[in-house]
């Protein structure tokens, strides 16, 4: 049997070569969640009621304009009610520096949705800088 002293060595030694290389080169999504992933936990979030959990999802200069009733609003229209949706799907459309646009395919009681979002970086994160009312 192997001590597991080395092994655990040698793995956090990879994981830190890993992030020294991401940071020194500049790589700026290894350690950030892609586009899709904000929006599908936006779209989560304000499904689900949680506009507390939306709001960090959206970028500083968006956050400043949209209030908890308009959150709450855009997650009622979508899922027809707090916990009523049955998927949601996103897809980066594309990336170009410190811009990016995703869609999410969102399936609930009401319909299907599919709804696309602008998004920048914010903070060094991803954030929707605009949010596309549901039609």
């Amino acid at each position: 049997m192997r001590p597991v002293g080395p092994v655990l060595a040698a793995v956090l030694v990879a994981l830190g070569l890993a992030a020294a290389d991401a940071h020194l080169l500049g790589d700026r999504q290894t350690f950030v969640p892609p586009p899709d992933a904000v929006v599908e936990g936006f779209v989560r979030a304000v499904a689900l009621g949680r506009e507390d959990r939306a709001a960090p999802y959206l970028a500083e200069e968006l956050r400043k304009k949209v209030t908890e009733e308009d959150l709450q609003r855009y997650g009622e229209k979508i899922a027809g009610g707090p916990g009523t949706v049955s998927e949601v799907r996103g897809e980066t459309d594309w990336m170009a520096g410190d811009r990016a646009s995703a869609t999410v395919l969102c399936r609930s009681r009401t319909g299907e949705w599919r709804l696309r979002f602008e998004l920048r970086r914010d903070g060094g994160l991803w954030r929707i800088a605009e949010l596309e009312p549901p039609r």
